[in-house]
């Protein structure tokens, strides 16, 4: 069934939480022409629990407000709903329910009346019974106006009969109220059950779902949405009608490995991190610009690069959160060449160390260069002796570059300096001097212990 937004008015009911009767069926009526109007949404939600009067009173009308508590639901001319029956506290609640699964919209909600103020209202109180004249199995939980599209409509009023609702359906209440009042902001019921629009698993915790999802009518029967066609995206509609907070805090993502700038063989593993105040609808991987990986919601963010030439590549996340709002973070790396000898480097001052060409010192990570963890340096070895670090190496069977010795008996690593025995001249010494060496080998070098991860998970450079 469509509906015309500026001519009709649809009531729209959700089944009570305490009986498995049927649903209260929709209907339409003709509005009066000055219930729906082109004014810009107003940003209040006003829940009315009647608690600390004699209940609240509603005039059968042909319009439907909140300022005058006028509607064209009731059967009755004049109806009383009782206050909200399970009490303040319990109340409070159910408000910090609403209030949370509402904090990503610029919407103010409230249990102060606005008075005069635009404002939306669902009065949250009194049974069903007091406005219906129906046969017993056929009164809503809760129904609403639909008033019309993109919230543009002032003062609607729709209801959520609380007091017809066991104390234990905190999550009912709670959605029940939003469903209602999303109904007046033209929002229809969609079959995805983890949303609030959908008659499914009424007392479970749900959200606004950012995704489309099928419109039904009170019969569960497919319709085409009203504001929408055939499927709809509650998320998107509300954002789209009142925009996203402006205290809402922004998402961030972060490249964990590799780290920015780092030095990395063709073949290597990338992961990334997403956080924020609103949960991961996507996350891009991109390498040199080309998509590596896309991640939907709740996946690891993880892909694996492969046969990169030698040289500068570029590596960039991109984390869309519920909102639809991006943020991404970019590293370089440079992937470093194969080798056997220093004659197969393109560049004359870099060193062919375990099959990889490596930069000299005067390059932040090149071999000689300080160090703190492994990972600044382009071998992947942060070497720890005497009080020194430096960005090491495996000796070429006991054989090292110019300025450099091999330092350890057996397995033994390129280290600045002259040599004990040889001057500097290459070679190697049978003093192992002490200390510790981080890097992908395991086992002693010498007698440099190496301690890899321990020392990587203790100290870990973000550049």
């Amino acid at each position: 069934m469509r509906f015309a937004a500026s001519l009709v008015l649809a009531i729209s009911a959700l089944a009570p939480a305490v009986a498995s009767a049927e649903v209260f069926q929709e209907r339409v009526i003709q509005s009066d022409p000055d219930a729906v109007n082109a004014a810009p949404a107003n940003r209040i939600l006003y829940v009315n629990s009647c608690i600390g009067s004699n209940g609240c009173t509603v005039t059968r009308s042909g319009s439907n407000s909140s300022q005058s508590n006028t509607s064209s639901i009731p059967d009755f001319q004049t109806v009383r709903l009782t206050p909200y029956m399970h009490g303040q506290a319990h109340f409070d609640m159910v408000m910090e329910c609403v209030r949370e699964k509402m904090a990503m919209y610029d919407v103010q909600v409230t249990t102060v009346d606005p008075g005069a103020t635009p404002h939306t209202e669902v009065m949250a109180a009194g049974s069903a019974a007091a406005m219906f004249d129906r046969e017993p199995g056929q009164f809503p939980g809760g129904i609403a106006p639909f008033l019309g599209c993109n919230g543009q409509v002032q003062n609607g009023l729709a209801f959520l009969f609380a007091n017809d609702t066991a104390a234990s359906q905190i999550q009912y209440l709670c959605t029940g109220i939003i469903h209602e009042a999303a109904h007046v902001w033209g929002v229809s019921h969609v079959y995805d059950d983890k949303d609030h629009m959908s008659y499914a698993r009424l007392g479970q915790e749900k959200w606004w779902q950012n995704s489309m999802s099928q419109c039904h009518d009170n019969n569960f029967d497919p319709m085409n949405c009203p504001c929408s066609g055939s499927t709809q995206n509650t998320f998107r509609t509300l954002r789209n009608t009142f925009g996203l907070s402006p205290t809402l805090e922004g998402s961030t993502v972060a490249l964990v490995t590799p780290l920015d700038g780092a030095y990395v063989g063709p073949d290597f593993a990338i992961s990334g991190e997403f956080m924020g105040p609103l949960d991961r609808l996507d996350a891009t991987i991109y390498i040199d610009g080309v998509l590596k990986t896309m991640v939907e919601k709740t996946g690891l963010i993880v892909a694996t690069a492969s046969g990169l030439a030698p040289g500068e590549h570029t590596i960039r996340l991109v984390g869309t959160d519920y909102g639809d709002r991006q943020v991404e973070v970019t590293h370089t790396v440079t992937v470093l060449e194969s080798c056997e000898t220093d004659a197969e480097c393109s560049e004359t001052d870099y060193s062919c160390l375990g099959g990889k060409c490596l930069p000299p010192a005067s390059v932040d990570g090149g071999l000689g260069a300080s160090c703190e963890v492994r990972e600044d340096c382009a071998s992947n070895v942060c070497g720890v002796a005497d009080g020194d670090s430096y960005c090491t190496a495996a000796c070429n069977d006991g054989e090292c570059p110019d300025g450099f010795y091999c330092r350890g008996t057996t397995n033994g690593v390129c280290w600045p300096g002259e040599g004990p025995d040889d001057g500097g001249d290459g070679g190697s010494d049978g003093d192992d001097g002490g200390g510790c060496s981080t890097g992908g080998a395991g086992g002693m070098v010498g007698g440099l212990l190496m301690l890899g991860a321990l020392l990587v998970s203790s100290r870990r450079r973000h550049v």
